[in-house]
């Protein structure tokens, strides 16, 4: 009895001294997060889309960090790719685009859940033709709010929305454009959080 009293008082005191451990300095440079999302994305005129996001994102500079990250904001720039099936009564198409003016804000002090707001620009191909979009180059922007729920320190199941618009910027005619909500999820790692 008295050697497991010993060893519980052992681990009890090691336990309680590693909580004591000074705590290691914080890397805020480099990629910040990356990850993957899939959704559904209901548009005008009964079209939908299945997408396919990827997202690496670096925090701004420190004169612009520095004075955000003292209120556990983080500002970030990010880069997002993505491709789609694109589905609709006519015929099924793709698209492919890239969003390189990206800007992404959240409130991380820590917490399990981390709410953020999203938005930026792009540019895209679509194979979606007849909707009053003008031909397959198209310019896209978008807004969107959501939450990282981490399951460990590093690795967030992100839930989201957004609203995108695309219209090729009066280039060729028509350029009615086309709204598309999108509800994503996914995952996502944050290295050095």
């Amino acid at each position: 009895m008295r050697r497991i009293s010993g060893l519980l008082l052992s681990i009890l005191l090691v336990t309680a001294d590693c909580g004591a451990l000074p705590a290691l300095a914080e890397d805020r440079t480099g990629v910040q997060e990356w990850g993957l999302l899939s959704g559904y994305g209901p548009s005008d005129d009964d079209i939908f889309l299945v997408p396919l996001f990827g997202r690496a994102a670096w925090l701004l500079p420190e004169i612009v960090d520095k004075p955000l990250h003292e209120y556990d904001l983080n500002l970030k720039w990010a880069v997002e790719g993505w491709v789609a099936g694109v589905f609709d009564a006519p015929g099924d198409a793709f698209e492919a685009g890239i969003a390189p003016i990206v800007l992404k804000l959240d409130y991380d002090a820590g917490q399990r859940f981390v709410p953020f707001a999203i938005g930026g620009l792009g540019a895209m191909y679509t194979g979606l033709q007849g909707h009053n979009l003008g031909g397959p180059f198209e310019f896209a922007s978008f807004f969107g709010v959501g939450l990282h729920t981490f399951l460990t320190d590093n690795v967030a199941l992100t839930l989201s929305w957004r609203i995108r618009h695309i219209s090729n910027a009066g280039i060729k005619q028509p350029n009615a454009g086309l709204n598309t909500n999108f509800f994503l999820i996914g995952l996502e790692s944050f290295p050095k959080r």
